[in-house]
């Protein structure tokens, strides 16, 4: 679950930064 959580996470970020960009 730890594994898992820890994507979800990185996955969020990468769509945050591609807001910031757009």
């Amino acid at each position: 679950l730890a594994s898992k959580n820890g994507d979800i996470g990185a996955q969020n970020k990468l769509q945050e930064l591609k807001k910031l960009k757009n």
